[in-house]
């Protein structure tokens, strides 16, 4: 196995065959958010602000739970490489106490400091437009905090798969999550295909059942490794334990929480400006978010083949790897190695983002002409003499 990843090929496959999930599943799983934002577009500036903000504040939540979990995995991953499937337990447990704790907290947060944080973005409103952004965060906040819960647990499988080096599960997950949020998000936000009109409300209960759709792809899938059979049994955490692996990982911890609230604090100064800067500014940090997502996509996957290697003492490979993946030296022979090696997975791909894209468009399509379409109708019955009313349709009016 040493040789065979002192193979460049070799090496670039497992890569690939690890990587490349996780990416997509980072890119798509970021989509989830946005998709809210763009999708009440259609309700006004003052729903998309409350979106954007709520979905600001959960940002941190995100980051500071996934970099807790990933801390927690750098032990994960060596316990998977030399098979000690009850120190992997073990890891399992202590991000389960790590996540409830986080969870407790934000949900604590939101529901104590909601006004007080909401307020720190609308500095520039006035009343009235700070009580309408105030209602409509009121509507869709209580359903993001609850999917925090299965977000949180849903993570806790899916870097235990990710660190034992199934990563297509989480990908499969995120996808199918997306695809539904969209349909989810048309469906409540605007009182398509026989559900009620539920504005921002429904935009919100959206993300939470497809938060819960991604849950349970990921437990019920994940009950097919033995890894995961005994994993609830003897739920002991000794103290001694529990300290040792939260003093190598709160640097981590702090490094995430600094980092993306950091974040929250650049938007938090544009809304000074104006408040409309936030609608302008969560459009343009989600995409910035998805290259930044790729990024740490790729250090994961360098996370757990060095982690499978150290936990296996094979110290020297470790090293090898390591300068490897740092400086991603290889041949013009390598690259084209690759791009027939992950053609077909890229074509999987393009295609799952290109419907995604179609519907999005025909949706978004289908809103945007109805007013239009109910004009047409209106002047139709003025040409032919059955309407003798003053013209007035959402902004429209006869002059």
């Amino acid at each position: 196995m040493e040789g065979d990843l002192l193979n460049k090929k070799a090496f670039l496959k497992k890569m690939i065959f690890i990587g490349f999930p996780m990416m997509l599943q980072s890119t798509i799983s970021n989509l989830l958010n946005f998709v809210d934002n763009i999708m009440v577009g259609g309700l006004g500036t003052v729903a998309i602000e409350a979106v954007s903000i709520v979905n600001q504040i959960f940002f941190v939540y995100i980051c500071v739970l996934c970099g807790t979990i990933s801390g927690a995995g750098v032990f994960g991953t060596q316990f998977f490489g030399k098979k000690d499937y009850e120190g992997v337990k073990k890891i399992f447990q202590i991000k389960w106490i790590f996540s409830i704790f986080i969870i407790l907290c934000t949900i604590l947060v939101f529901y104590l400091l909601k006004s007080y944080i909401v307020d720190l973005y609308l500095h520039k409103c006035n009343a009235e437009r700070r009580l309408e952004i105030l209602n409509a965060v009121s509507l869709y906040l209580p359903f993001i905090i609850l999917s925090a819960i299965p977000f949180g647990i849903r993570k806790i499988y899916a870097s235990t798969l990710n660190e034992s080096g199934n990563t297509k599960i989480t990908m499969y997950s995120s996808v199918v999550a997306v695809i539904s949020n969209t349909i989810l998000n048309y469906s409540l936000i605007y009182g398509e295909f026989g559900f009620p009109v539920l504005g921002i409300r429904g935009a919100a209960i959206a993300t939470f059942i497809s938060r819960c759709i991604e849950f349970f792809i990921v437990i019920i899938f994940s009950k097919q490794f033995s890894f995961f059979k005994s994993i609830y049994s003897n739920f002991v955490v000794t103290r001694e334990y529990f300290f040792k692996i939260t003093k190598n990982i709160t640097p981590l911890i702090l490094n995430t929480f600094l980092w993306s609230y950091s974040f929250s604090i650049v938007i938090q100064i544009y809304s000074l400006k104006n408040i409309d800067n936030i609608a302008i500014m969560s459009i343009s940090t989600a995409f910035s978010y998805i290259f930044i997502d790729l990024l740490v996509a790729v250090g994961s996957t360098a996370e757990i083949i060095l982690g499978h290697e150290l936990g296996k003492n094979n110290f020297n490979l470790a090293n090898i790897l390591a300068k490897r993946i740092l400086f991603v030296t290889f041949s013009t022979q390598d690259i084209n190695y690759s791009i027939r090696h992950i053609r077909t997975k890229i074509s999987i791909a393009v295609g799952i983002v290109a419907f995604v894209i179609i519907l999005f468009a025909s949706l978004c399509s289908l809103r945007i002409v109805k007013p239009f379409k109910k004009l047409e109708n209106t002047f139709e019955k003025v040409s032919e003499g059955y309407f003798d009313n003053k013209l007035s349709l959402d902004g429209y009016s006869e002059t």
